[in-house]
């Protein structure tokens, strides 16, 4: 599970880094495009999760707001919680 999370930092991270994409709703809306997806509900239910504003600038940097992020995500993509335990070892092997 560690290696699937810490994919999930490194394409946010370039997504950031190649298409400036730097706020949860971008992020997600590529991630999970409107023809493919509900995308707004997914990037409300991210963005409540995190507990971070979907159009405030995010830091890729920021462990804690990134653990958030992922670990909200995962919620949707998986219709569970996440184990904490395993979106942090994702962070920790970066």
């Amino acid at each position: 599970m560690a290696y699937g999370y810490r994919a999930m930092f490194k394409i946010l991270s370039n997504y950031f880094k190649n298409y400036k994409l730097d706020t949860i709703c971008k992020m997600i809306t590529r991630w999970a495009p409107p023809k493919e997806n509900h995308t707004e509900a997914y990037v409300k239910a991210v963005s409540d999760y995190a507990g971070i504003p979907a159009d405030d600038p995010i830091n890729v940097n920021d462990r804690e707001q990134m653990i958030r992020i992922v670990a909200g995500m995962s919620k949707v993509e998986n219709g569970r919680e996440a184990d904490m335990s395993d979106v942090i070892d994702g962070w920790n092997l970066l």
